[in-house]
């Protein structure tokens, strides 16, 4: 199927448009059943609300399934595109002598460790080693304080999308015995956010603060809550919500500190980016055991964006107008066990 609208585009700019100039009545899948509503036919998403089927008298025609993933990936391919020329103006500016000066260190250290019978690869991974130590020393300063700052940021500031229930007790099995656990929050969707084709399932966030400083440092407390996280997945745990019963949930996120993309960049911020590919590394591994990673975007103070990815997928997501994004619908309910799934 063409879209001459994203074909022609040649800059972001170009699949500007308003939604309101482009809504077509569609029918789509809701539950085991469908429902109609108003399809932006320039991107995909759907605005407003359902519409009665009282009031339409001639069935309107499936919705596209494709199109909204399509304006996405032409959006972020034309943005990469940007980025990438951009970065070839500036590896071409780069001056020759400037060249020249690098290729003149280089053989000075090779020279300095041949004569002394010294390892250069082991002296730089000495130094990058020193380096992260004093940045993280002398540097690092983290925006947040504690957990509970970030438990109070999540309600003010999610609240508007979920349901949210705080400290919830549960149970799991370890050894087919039966253990009490508890979790730091269970969210559920709101209407408008499900009509969009969100899960209504329940949904369970861990919150951490990560600080590379003090008691177990990065590596200890990482991997500790990441492993909380998983442990609920795996253990086959139910979660008591008032009003409502036990329930399973559909994943759990990670929500930390990290989860700020100015915070992520303050620590993963040395030479060897060794605290970035640790934290990568972790996720890699727990989004086979449906944990993913809650992140967020601020500007001015504000939530201006909201994501939930699973090493580098997101099932879903809200851009900087307050609209929602559907992603990869798989990411999340994932059931495996050694090398199979189901």
């Amino acid at each position: 199927m063409d879209y001459p609208q994203l074909e022609h585009a040649k800059s972001s700019e170009a699949l500007q448009h308003k939604c309101g100039e482009h809504l077509e009545l569609r029918e789509r899948r809701k539950g085991d059943g469908t429902s109609y509503g108003y399809q932006c036919q320039f991107c995909g998403q759907f605005k407003g609300g359902e519409v009665s089927k009282k009031k339409v008298f001639v069935k309107p025609i499936p919705y596209d399934s494709r199109l909204e993933v399509a304006y996405r990936n032409k959006y972020q391919d034309l943005n990469n595109s940007l980025s990438s020329n951009r970065e070839a103006i500036n590896t071409s500016l780069i001056t020759h002598k400037s060249r020249d000066y690098c290729l003149e260190l280089d053989k000075v250290i090779s020279n300095f460790c041949d004569q002394n019978q010294l390892n250069k690869n082991a002296i730089f991974k000495s130094y990058l080693t020193r380096q992260r130590d004093r940045y993280i020393t002398n540097e690092f300063d983290s925006n947040w304080e504690n957990e509970e700052q970030l438990h109070s940021w999540l309600v003010e500031n999610l609240s508007e999308h979920f349901e949210i229930y705080r400290e919830v007790q549960g149970y799991g099995f370890i050894n087919r015995q039966k253990r009490n656990v508890r979790i730091d929050f269970v969210l559920k969707a709101k209407l408008r956010l499900i009509e969009h084709g969100f899960t209504n399932q329940y949904i369970g966030v861990e919150v951490k603060y990560f600080s590379p400083k003090g008691g177990k440092g990065f590596h200890g407390k990482s991997s500790s809550g990441v492993f909380q996280a998983l442990s609920y997945w795996y253990s086959g745990a139910r979660w008591s919500i008032p009003y409502i019963g036990d329930v399973e949930l559909a994943t759990v996120l990670m929500f930390s500190n990290l989860s700020f993309q100015d915070e992520a960049n303050l620590l993963f911020d040395t030479l060897d980016s060794h605290y970035k590919k640790t934290w990568k590394a972790y996720l890699s591994i727990a989004n086979h055991a449906n944990v993913g990673e809650l992140l967020v975007r601020t500007k001015e103070g504000q939530l201006c964006y909201w994501g939930m990815e699973y090493n580098g997928s997101k099932y879903y997501s809200m851009n900087n107008n307050g609209e929602y994004i559907k992603g990869n619908p798989n990411v999340i309910n994932k059931k495996r066990i050694g090398n199979s799934s189901a």
